[in-house]
């Protein structure tokens, strides 16, 4: 028997950054459904609160990422303290 997609909820917080995210979701409306929010805002915690509520009823995983370590033009971080302190604390509010 074969499974139905399973949905993935991808929350952005800059429509300029999350062109290739957008495109990717586009192509995929039933299985990939990004978010515009704000990680800092409850407000748009419950706005992405209620639009997964609206989706399905139960979330298997959750994956936080407040930004990355390394791309092609910035090195691998070696040491947790030269991350921005900043985004790694407002997500402990």
């Amino acid at each position: 028997m074969s499974q139905a997609p399973q949905k993935k909820f991808a929350a952005y917080r800059s429509t300029e950054n999350a062109k290739e995210l957008l495109d990717l979701a586009s192509n995929n409306p039933q299985v990939l459904i990004p978010i515009l929010a704000e990680s800092t805002l409850e407000e748009d915690v419950s706005n992405v609160s209620k639009m997964v509520s609206q989706e399905t009823n139960k979330l298997d995983l959750v994956i936080n990422c407040v930004g990355y370590l390394h791309n092609a033009e910035h090195g691998p971080e070696k040491i947790c303290a030269r991350l921005m302190p900043t985004s790694y604390l407002n997500q402990l509010k």
